[in-house]
């Protein structure tokens, strides 16, 4: 299976799912959901950067993501575009989406201070394993649903995490039609 169809697979069996993290800091518990939704895929594999293949760069988020899930859009269309390496990281780490749940290393909430040159906008940093070393996850507060989250960004670790506020990780469980699934309990 085409790379980028595999890592639209996986992402396509979280739609309609959600993923609630506990958190702690200072004896308070936060909890977190994450959302997925079809019109998030497009901005998190960054097509936005693709600027080269506008017929990609244009399309529409729900088109783009029927394409690449009948195979109309392909890696190697994307391959062709001088920009491709500063998406190629966001696959291999939506590749690893259907472990991020029971593999969630830390979680950080954003201090703007810090990283004043970013243009990513999050609220919260989730870090989680790869094969060499950490990969990110950044989550968005939505507006019209407080503590329910969207994934922004997502890429290989580039020390993000460092000068940000540490929570401590309490639970992780998938949520499928209403019913809870611990994935994770902190001992």
């Amino acid at each position: 299976m085409d790379k980028l169809r595999k890592a639209a697979t996986i992402y396509n069996n979280l739609i309609n799912k959600e993923i609630k993290i506990v958190i702690g800091r200072k004896g308070k518990k936060t909890d977190l959901y994450i959302d997925f939704s079809v019109e998030d895929f497009y901005h998190l594999v960054g097509f936005h950067y693709l600027k080269d293949l506008r017929n990609i760069a244009r399309m529409s988020s729900k088109i783009a993501f029927e394409k690449i899930l009948n195979d109309e859009i392909t890696i190697s269309m994307l391959e062709k575009s001088k920009y491709f390496n500063q998406i190629e990281d966001r696959i291999e780490c939506i590749l690893l989406f259907s472990k991020v749940a029971t593999n969630v290393s830390s979680v950080y909430k954003f201090r703007r201070v810090e990283y004043s040159f970013s243009k990513i906008n999050w609220e919260y940093l989730i870090t989680f394993p790869t094969e060499i070393s950490n990969a990110y996850l950044f989550l968005r507060e939505l507006r019209k649903n407080p503590n329910h989250f969207i994934c922004v960004s997502t890429f290989e670790n580039t020390g993000y995490e460092r000068n940000q506020i540490k929570y401590t990780l309490l639970e992780v469980y998938l949520i499928d039609e209403n019913q809870e699934r611990l994935l994770y309990k902190y001992k």
